[in-house]
């Protein structure tokens, strides 16, 4: 005897899409999730961490460069420019010379 219900008689079961999506789909997330550290010694352990990441992936482009330059072609690499720091403040608002709403 089948113990299992056959395929024609299965009920299909849709997936219902999430209220709070409002049509849209799914994003991929790309790159790593950076948590700002707040204990000195978390600071000192990140900074080192970034460095030593920095430092592989300069090695990583070198050896990389180099086996380009072997096999008789080259490999150019192109860094993001460096942009300035905004200076904390910013621009203040213009306060507005007419009251915010008048009264009689």
């Amino acid at each position: 005897m089948v113990q299992k219900s056959l395929k024609k008689d299965a009920k299909k079961t849709v997936k219902v899409q999430a209220a709070n999506r409002h049509g849209r789909g799914s994003t991929t997330k790309k790159g790593k999730f950076q948590v700002v550290a707040k204990s000195k010694s978390a600071i000192s352990d990140a900074k080192l961490k970034t460095a030593i990441t920095r430092q592989i992936n300069e090695n990583l482009i070198g050896e990389t460069a180099a086996k380009a330059v072997q096999s008789g072609s080259t490999l150019k690499t192109v860094r993001a420019p460096i942009l300035p720091k905004p200076e904390k403040g910013g621009k203040k608002r213009k306060q507005s010379s007419l009251p915010a709403h008048k009264t009689q």
